[in-house]
């Protein structure tokens, strides 16, 4: 991908780009915000569930794959209820150049990464026992909707379709926090330059982010008082004088 740098274009390097194509620092700060999200409407999710009737709680007892799945549900949940202390502890990392926090944001991903294979292996071997312990529910809906049914085949297919995206965002969040705390902690530039823009510079004084920019503004006003002053100097306008060429 090419990004426009102080009028020049300069390509971005797999090292500095988030999920291929993004500027990184870009990237792990929308990554932040989004499992901050994700974290968020975790609990509120827990918090509005309500209780299992002890109809469906027997049913569950009687049928391991069902309890099982609930119990790999509940997993789930708290891990992405993590993801709001993880997307914060991530998100404070990137503004104060500290690759510990963005370590842990690389973390949870890792873990989210694991989750989703042990979940996907799990669902896909027991897709066709969990269709045939939910028959009567899964006619009665085909009935009302006027679908045919999906085979265990089908459920499976679209189960490892879906599980290999979530596998992909997984590895690809986790590859972009931990490229950016390896940056942070060896201190070395990246190729497409600050990834803090002018306006965020002054809020952000006190944790040493954007320092060289008054620096490289004053090099750059006397780059171009020096360019005035050599264009001044060649132009000499026409006076009518006679002038001597000895």
């Amino acid at each position: 991908m090419i990004r426009p740098i102080d009028g020049r274009q300069q390509r971005l390097s797999a090292e500095d780009a988030c999920c291929v194509c993004f500027p990184l620092a870009w990237g792990v700060r929308m990554i932040s915000l989004l499992t901050m999200l994700v974290g968020f409407f975790a609990v509120v999710s827990v918090l509005s569930t309500p209780p299992v009737p002890p109809k469906e709680r027997e049913r569950e007892m009687r049928e391991p794959a069902l309890q099982d799945i609930v119990y790999i549900d509940k997993v789930w949940d708290c891990l992405k209820i993590s993801g709001l202390v993880c997307g914060y502890q991530g998100f404070k990392g990137l503004y104060t150049r500290d690759s510990l926090k963005l370590k842990w944001l690389c973390c949870y991903y890792v873990l989210c990464f694991i989750l989703e294979v042990f979940s996907l292996c799990f669902y896909i071997a027991k897709a066709c026992q969990v269709l045939a312990d939910l028959k009567p529910e899964i006619e009665q809906a085909a009935q009302h909707s006027h679908r045919r049914p999906l085979t265990c085949a089908e459920v499976q297919q679209m189960l490892l379709v879906k599980g290999f995206a979530q596998c992909a965002m997984y590895y690809f969040f986790a590859q972009a926090a931990w490229s950016l705390a390896s940056h942070f902690s060896s201190n070395l530039p990246m190729a497409w330059g600050d990834p803090f823009s002018d306006m965020e510079a002054p809020l952000l004084a006190g944790y040493g982010v954007s320092e060289h920019r008054p620096q490289q503004q004053q090099q750059q006003q006397q780059q171009q008082q020096q360019q005035r002053e050599r264009q001044q100097t060649k132009f000499q306008p026409f006076t009518g004088r006679p002038q001597r060429l000895d």
